[in-house]
């Protein structure tokens, strides 16, 4: 997947959409945040996330970060938790 570049002028050219399908307002996981976040990061900079294990300790939430993010096009990487290394 490819994204469009960033037009400065363009507040829309940075807009992305990410469907969640449960219902409950604010109620995102911790790994959604996270790709979203991971989404707005690649889209603005061009760079991919770099996020310690530490953030999203458990393999399912981490699971759950890198299967959403490459979803929406990021690429992040998800380094070992600081018990690992």
């Amino acid at each position: 997947m490819t994204h469009a570049p960033i037009d400065p002028g363009d507040p829309a050219s940075i807009k992305a959409t990410a469907l969640i399908t449960r219902y409950g307002h604010c109620k995102f996981t911790d790994a959604e945040v996270l790709a979203a976040f991971a989404v707005l990061v690649l889209k603005v900079s061009g760079y991919n996330l770099l996020v310690s294990g530490d953030v999203l300790p458990g393999s399912q939430a981490q699971a759950e970060f890198l299967r959403l993010s490459r979803r929406y096009g990021a690429s992040p990487v998800l380094t070992p938790p600081t018990s690992l290394r």
